[in-house]
């Protein structure tokens, strides 16, 4: 696939809608900040179903090293850029920036996919520094969470509910009582450890803990999360439990990696699901961009599949 040349920015203060693969994405647009966003999606829709199961999904990272950045990951949109492949795929970048005042540098990728469909979202940290950089997971510092309307849930260690999830979850599904989309959430491959979720409950918001220790100099770290959007056949609680029990099913696709989930990422590491398959591991350009200098601001379904990572504050969990 060739893609076509990369815009010069973004346009995020617009708060586009990216209707890709028959699902409807908004961005997270940072109001107040300029042309920023807090990378990622949120109320995730259809074309045909308005209602959504996801709020929105973040993370906030002040472990450890971090401790002194202490603060959410944002993306410019004058520095980001965004393409569109051969195929259809949609590919936004955010530029690889310091998290001042440590030796850390973030990028965040979101491909949508047009052929599946699919979303996919990767945050990578790489270290440039000299010395080894502690994330100190048993601090809990880091996490990613999300937060859900109230209505069905289930996990993977527990198909039928979502009430305490183990050490061994690796997914949760979602939805409203009736008549909204369903979500499905995944963050690592079966039997993966890159993130526990031992403890935490579906009702309302769910944290995910990395479990890395450090990052070596000059190495880095890739995550990525998947979501999968369907949607029942009708708004009546028995079409919803008809629907939820085929998207739970689906989520079984996510259980290791696959030509599809790996697409563009060509012996790419991604923590807690393997390394994909090929060549070479592209590198986080070395730009001069800094976060003080920047303002504040996926998975199988049965029919629609969503991958994605979004950064925000938990200290703000309450959205407008």
């Amino acid at each position: 696939m060739i893609p076509t040349p990369a815009l010069a920015s973004v346009d995020f203060a617009s708060h586009p809608v990216y209707t890709v693969g028959g699902v409807n994405y908004k961005l997270d647009y940072n109001g107040g900040f300029g042309n920023t966003t807090i990378p990622g999606i949120v109320r995730i829709s259809t074309p045909t179903q308005s209602n959504y199961a996801l709020d929105f999904l973040g993370s906030y990272w002040d472990g450890g090293v971090l401790s002194s950045y202490n603060e959410y990951l944002y993306c410019d949109g004058d520095t980001a850029t965004q393409s569109t492949e051969s195929n259809g795929d949609v590919v936004v970048t955010c530029a690889a920036t310091q998290l001042e005042p440590t030796d850390i540098w973030w990028t965040i990728e979101t491909r949508f996919y047009n052929d599946s469909p699919l979303v996919r979202q990767l945050i990578t940290f790489e270290n440039r520094g000299s010395g080894s950089a502690d994330l100190d997971p048993a601090g809990k510092g880091n996490d990613v969470y999300f937060g859900d309307v109230n209505g069905k849930f289930a996990s993977s260690e527990s198909p039928t509910s979502c009430s305490s999830l183990t050490a061994n979850d690796h997914w949760v599904v979602f939805s409203g009582a009736s008549n909204t989309v369903i979500n499905g959430l995944a963050w690592q491959a079966t039997g993966g450890t890159a993130w526990t979720a031992e403890g935490e409950s579906c009702d309302s918001f769910v944290f995910l803990y990395p479990t890395l220790s450090s990052i070596a100099p000059n190495d880095k770290a890739t995550w990525a999360l998947f979501m999968a959007t369907t949607e029942p056949s009708g708004a009546t609680t028995g079409d919803m439990d008809t629907a939820f029990v085929a998207a739970v099913d689906g989520m079984s696709q996510l259980d290791s990696l696959n030509d599809t989930l790996c697409r563009g990422l060509d012996g790419v590491d991604l923590e807690g699901w393997g390394t994909c398959p090929s060549s070479s591991a592209p590198e986080l350009a070395n730009t001069g961009s800094t976060a003080s200098l920047v303002a504040p601001g996926l998975i199988a379904g049965s029919s629609v599949i969503v991958g994605f990572i979004i950064v925000m504050t938990r200290r703000k969990i309450v959205r407008a």
